[in-house]
């Protein structure tokens, strides 16, 4: 990790965070894209919502992912539980009728 020497830098670095939440936000909308496709298939399909065993093998996949990044598991289950949520509550609109 290299130290950030003038504020210049320091500048610089929040420009880039700024950029990176930006494109945080665009994937997050894409994957929400995504999971209405999933929640539409899910209701013309009558498939449950919610398949645990799919999403404790996807949160296992990610752990292990996120290791070579080195992201601990504590932070990959918050944000992923976070991402799954809203995904679930997406599906669950589109299964109401509320989308």
């Amino acid at each position: 990790t290299k130290k950030v020497k003038h504020p210049s830098e320091f500048t610089q670095v929040g420009a880039q965070i700024d950029v990176i939440d930006e494109n945080l936000l665009y994937v997050l909308g894409s994957r929400a894209r995504v999971s209405e496709k999933m929640g539409i298939y899910k209701k013309e399909h009558n498939v449950a919502i919610l398949q645990a065993l799919r999403w404790e093998q996807v949160l296992s996949l990610m752990r292990e992912k996120a290791r070579g990044y080195g992201l601990s598991d504590g932070f990959v289950d918050a944000v992923f539980s976070a991402i799954h949520d809203e995904s679930v509550r997406i599906q669950n609109e589109i299964l109401e009728g509320r989308n």
